[in-house]
């Protein structure tokens, strides 16, 4: 599979997303536990906006598939 590279989904720093989306870095921790694509270089962790924002709603409707049970 073939990707085009879009200048606009360059890996940023995980702490990006932490801040911008309200996130603890417990729950960053354990989605990058459970499959979060991310990029660790030394001590820095890098992800794509994309693969963050699907991730993250593919966790939303699990944790609302689970209440609704």
């Amino acid at each position: 599979m073939t990707h085009s590279y879009d200048p606009k989904d360059c890996p940023l720093p995980l702490d990006f997303f932490l801040r911008r989306y309200h996130i603890s870095r417990t729950t960053a921790w354990r989605w990058r536990k459970n499959g979060l694509p991310a990029l660790q270089v030394g001590a820095k962790i890098f992800c794509r906006e994309s693969e963050f924002v699907r991730f993250m709603e593919t966790q939303t409707a699990i944790n609302q598939q689970r209440g609704a049970q």
